[in-house]
């Protein structure tokens, strides 16, 4: 958990959304990027490896320069998050996380060995795509999975709805009409209920299989426009067990109607 944790703090900065008063904007335009690294550890019947993934698109055209600027950095602050190194920053490059990831897992050998336990192979993936390139907004999905000597593998997910002429950072509240949050809250509610098959007299508590800290629905951490409306993402352990998985659902922009601001479509 204190890794997952870790991600989510650093991530959370990443969940932005760029806007473009353009009716139109130019052609998306990536190049993907891959990186893959495994190195060995011990020998014979004590042999362990530890292996990384990375895929991720480079944003080489449009929509402006100051959006390609937010998209490339946005996706290389989550790619190169660096909970291994000592300065906790994002690492310069793949090589140099690779590197830190693999000292972080001759240390973990070296422990093991020690007190003669068992060293479970390190796994590490990371991987964003384009979601929607919309004329408006452009949409990615940034996933992890891990498997570092846990009692189970972790996954993450986040949003980073980006559109944008300015390169403007907004928050949900920036999406939405001003003074509609009360109907998005319902509308939300009553989609994630269907999703889930919960009772809409269920209440969310931590006695049950959902729950909140106020024992009411919230909105998740991760939204996105997509270009069918409105996608809400909750994480594992955000509202819900490990064993319950992420909930996630599309709400859809004829749901939204005086909610959603009219131009994000």
């Amino acid at each position: 958990m204190p890794m997952l944790l870790y991600r989510r703090g650093v991530l959370a900065a990443l969940a932005v959304v760029f806007l473009t008063a353009a009716a139109t904007t130019p052609r998306l335009v990536t190049r993907a990027q891959n990186f893959h690294a495994v190195r060995s550890f011990g020998v014979g019947s004590s042999k362990r490896e530890a292996e990384i993934k990375l895929s991720y698109p480079s944003i080489a055209g449009g929509p402006s320069i100051a959006a390609r600027s937010a998209l490339n950095h946005a996706v290389l602050n989550f790619v190169l998050g660096n909970e291994f190194g000592q300065s906790r920053k994002p690492a310069s490059s793949p090589n140099a996380l690779a590197a830190d990831f693999f000292t972080a897992y001759e240390n973990y050998y070296a422990s093991s060995r020690k007190m003669h336990t068992f060293a479970q192979p390190y796994l590490l993936e990371r991987a964003v795509r384009i979601l929607n390139t919309g004329p408006h907004v452009v949409s990615l999905q940034m996933d992890e999975f891990s498997d570092m000597g846990g009692a189970h593998p972790n996954s993450l997910t986040l949003l980073a709805n980006v559109d944008a002429l300015s390169g403007k950072v907004l928050t949900i509240d920036d999406l939405i009409i001003p003074g509609s949050k009360t109907a998005l809250m319902r509308i939300a509610e009553r989609y994630f209920r269907n999703a889930r098959s919960i009772p809409q007299n269920q209440r969310f508590t931590r006695s049950g299989d959902f729950f909140s800290e106020q024992g009411k629905f919230v909105l998740p951490k991760e939204v996105a426009i997509e270009s069918t409306g409105l996608r809400l993402y909750y994480n594992s352990y955000e509202v819900a067990s490990y064993v319950d998985g992420p909930t996630d659902f599309t709400i859809p922009f004829s749901a939204l109607a005086g909610v959603i601001r009219p131009n994000l479509p």
